[in-house]
């Protein structure tokens, strides 16, 4: 899911019981793990990982609405919806301006007004000591921008480079709120920002 205003949103992994697999990846790896000495326990364990990386978990069909098979068919679908669908789908995110959905919305407009200097200009890593945190500047001598992402689940501090200074303007951001830029910022737990800066 997508990290917004620090809430997991958009469409979320769904749950399958063992017979509901269907990607013969994870089919195969659980038949030949409960072959295996305490199979039957191992598949348990095996299952908790399959609900965050098989393919099936993220290839339910698209949540429309809260209607039944959320809105996707009126037949029967090819997979399992996620159950979820009643309060994540595409309708109640375009009701809502602080959705995923106004989020792409509002970074697509950046992309395309500042598309000079993010296709074209130079990137400059800043503080790349820091591991919790990517940062970097793009510039082509008449724009600046810097881009500061948390990778982290917790809140963390980020020392930003001396080079860094004057007014700048937050052009996006995930969190609502982006921090004021100083020599250390703390960053809310996989909160990003993009900033303009100006001399």
């Amino acid at each position: 899911p997508f990290i917004y205003q620090g809430q997991e949103l958009g469409m979320t992994n769904c749950r399958y019981a063992r017979e509901e697999y269907r990607d013969i990846q994870s089919v195969n790896m659980m038949n030949d793990i409960e072959k295996k000495p305490f199979g039957k326990i191992a598949v348990k364990f095996t299952q908790k990982y399959l609900e965050h990386y098989a393919r099936d978990n993220a290839r339910t069909p698209m949540q429309w609405d809260n209607t039944a098979n959320a809105g996707f068919t009126t037949g029967t679908p090819w997979a399992k919806i996620n159950e979820n669908y009643t309060e994540i789908n595409a309708a109640d995110e375009l009701r809502d301006p602080d959705s995923v959905f106004y989020f792409y919305k509002k970074a697509l407009s950046v992309r395309k007004e500042y598309a000079d200097v993010i296709r074209d200009g130079s990137l400059i890593p800043v503080n790349e000591k820091n591991k919790n945190v990517f940062a970097y500047l793009r510039t082509n001598g008449k724009q600046k921008l810097l881009v500061l992402c948390s990778l982290s689940p917790k809140t963390v501090k980020f020392n930003l480079d001396t080079h860094i200074s004057g007014r700048s303007r937050v052009l996006l951001t995930n969190t609502g709120n982006a921090p004021a830029l100083g020599k250390t910022i703390i960053l809310k737990p996989c909160e990003c920002a993009v900033y303009e800066l100006f001399d």
